[in-house]
């Protein structure tokens, strides 16, 4: 078991009535709302060629998540990223929920720039969030720590089993 940092008391709170998650981020970082087919997208200040950023998803509920193969998610993901390789893939507790993990690097078919993913997509009601964190590989390191620090907040309404704030 990972035992990670509280998140600091500084950190911002994002709260979602109409969905029903919440999750805290860093005050420095700037939060955009329905952007891009993301319910909500936070990106870190300018470092080096990229922005750190987390987004968070929201569609319909898919059983047919737990399912998916390595194969599957390559061809889920061939139309923006070629020489997808993975870190890691498969099923992990996600606060009280079960979600499908992802961890792998890809270049972006529309720059040509190599990106690394950690992803985690969770089933909660009728719906499926899908949360996704992204940066450069050699930064990836450095920002997976917080990324792990967002996830680690992240709760949904009514999900007894996610420990307290």
């Amino acid at each position: 078991m990972i035992i990670l940092p509280e998140v600091p008391a500084d950190w911002l709170l994002y709260e979602d009535a109409e969905y029903g998650f919440s999750f805290r981020y860093p005050r420095d970082w700037e939060l955009s709302q329905d952007t891009l087919g993301a319910r909500v997208i936070i990106v870190a200040p300018p470092q080096d060629d990229f922005r750190p950023r987390m987004n968070v998803m929201i569609r319909p509920r898919d059983e047919s998540l737990f399912q998916t193969t390595q194969d599957d998610f390559k061809a889920m993901y061939e139309a923006a990223l070629q020489n997808l390789e993975f870190r890691s893939f498969g099923v992990r507790p996600f606060g009280g929920n079960e979600s499908m993990h992802a961890h792998f690097q890809g270049t972006f078919v529309g720059t040509g720039q190599r990106l690394e993913h950690l992803q985690f997509a969770l089933l909660h009601g009728d719906k499926m969030f899908n949360m996704m964190a992204t940066d450069i590989p050699d930064n990836f390191g450095k920002s997976q720590a917080v990324f792990d620090r967002i996830f680690e907040s992240f709760r949904l309404e009514g999900d007894e089993a996610a420990p307290p704030r």
